[in-house]
């Protein structure tokens, strides 16, 4: 491999770790901390603000996706209609909350809250 093939190896995998969403990582951006028990209910509300700020903003659907994900799990994702204007991503959505259902029942019955905001997550 030459010197140019390296630099351009380097920053795929620069590109491709800065675009990695860890789950506990977005716990400590939005919340500083990964501990969900830990986080104060003020630290939950302005989290939550900047995760919907960040959601709007976003336009890499992956990483829309994931922190509509994450919202989801912590049950604040806004209404599968307001989030997704693309019907294949609504069903990829409702195709992910079945899972975490499925994954709830077999588990011992978690299920994300309902989000406060919204009637129903599953518009």
């Amino acid at each position: 491999m030459n010197g140019i093939d390296a630099a351009r190896l380097a920053k795929r995998r620069e590109r491709a770790k800065r675009a990695h969403m860890d789950f506990n990582d977005q716990l400590r951006r939005y919340f500083g901390t990964a501990d969900l028990a830990a986080i104060h209910p003020e630290a939950h509300a302005a989290g939550t603000e900047r995760m919907r700020v960040d959601f709007g903003l976003e336009t890499n659907p992956g990483r829309r996706f994931a922190l509509w994900a994450l919202m989801y799990m912590l049950g604040v994702a806004p209404d599968l209609d307001v989030a997704f204007k693309d019907e294949g991503e609504r069903n990829t959505a409702r195709d992910f909350m079945d899972m975490v259902d499925r994954a709830g029942e077999s588990n011992g019955g978690f299920r994300p809250e309902a989000d406060p905001h919204s009637s129903s997550p599953r518009t």
